[in-house]
């Protein structure tokens, strides 16, 4: 399996899904939710709209540490990304990163009580039996990315 199939698969697992799991560690607990994301960048930065006075935001301000779960139940393959994320409180950004079927949640729709968080993976595993990505033992544990500097590289599947 090549480097570029393995991001290719992540980045497709990802899409198909739709939805994510974003877990944050709250005071005494884990805390996890399913928040639609926007399609990951190009260096894989990802954003999600949330409240501004949000549970999640609170978490991520006091740690950073988060981890998102993309499953996509067609191809049988999931992706977990571990990364730092952080509010970003730009109107600008609001407004490219901004979903007009939100409003229901947000009735004033970016401008107000709408903030975003940005996450930053480095490190991911990949699981997809839909396309052949299904390490020895088959399919018991996941492809392993790092990031080093900026460019991913496989890992072992027990590299923390």
């Amino acid at each position: 399996m090549t480097l570029d199939h393995l991001l290719d698969v992540t980045r497709t697992t990802m899409q198909n899904a739709k939805y994510c799991i974003l877990a944050t560690q709250g005071d005494t607990r884990i805390n996890a939710r399913v928040l639609q994301p926007f399609d990951p960048q190009s260096d894989w930065t990802i954003f999600f709209g949330t409240r501004s006075d949000s549970r999640k935001v609170v978490d991520i301000q006091q740690n950073p540490n988060t981890t998102l779960l993309y499953y996509d139940h067609d191809d049988i393959g999931y992706v977990s990304l571990q990364g730092t994320a952080k509010i970003v409180d730009d109107p600008v950004m609001r407004q490219q990163y901004w979903n007009a079927n939100w409003r229901i949640y947000f009735p004033k729709g970016p401008d107000e009580d709408y903030t975003l968080i940005q996450f930053v993976p480095d490190r991911l595993e990949v699981l997809s039996f839909g396309h052949g990505v299904t390490p020895e033992p088959y399919g018991l544990k996941p492809a392993v990315l790092i990031r080093n500097q900026g460019d991913w590289q496989i890992a072992s599947p027990d590299s923390k």
